[in-house]
């Protein structure tokens, strides 16, 4: 059974994140090992460009790189509007959390997170 999707807090401190800089998502508890994320951005104002990828960690203080690749893969904002999605994520981490790499443009643009996990 699954949960309600809900929308997950960025750094920057609030449900949609500045592309304007580098971005972390809040530490997401993984519930049965399967876990899905959806990313919608805007590009309108300043072409964001940057990369989204995943940490795990087991107690949200030691963060690592979350290895491997997604099916479908995940599309990272690339100077206009769009979304992608990371679809049942498997790890045996206890704490996974969404990363935004900012390498140009995007002030005033946002990112709005969701996830949906396995309950």
């Amino acid at each position: 059974m699954r949960t309600d999707t809900t929308t997950f807090y960025w750094s920057s401190g609030g449900q949609s994140g500045d592309l304007g800089q580098s971005l972390t998502g809040e530490w997401i508890a993984v519930t049965h090992g399967h876990i899905s994320f959806a990313f919608d951005w805007s590009g309108a104002s300043h072409a964001p460009t940057g990369a989204l990828s995943f940490q795990v960690s087991q107690d949200k203080v030691l963060p690592f790189d979350m290895p491997g690749t997604f099916t479908p893969s995940l599309s990272s904002p690339a100077g206009a509007a769009g979304s992608s999605c990371a679809d049942g994520i498997e790890t045996d981490m206890a704490f996974i959390r969404a990363v935004y790499a900012r390498t140009g443009g995007g002030a005033g643009d946002v990112i709005v997170g969701k996830v949906t996990r396995d309950q």
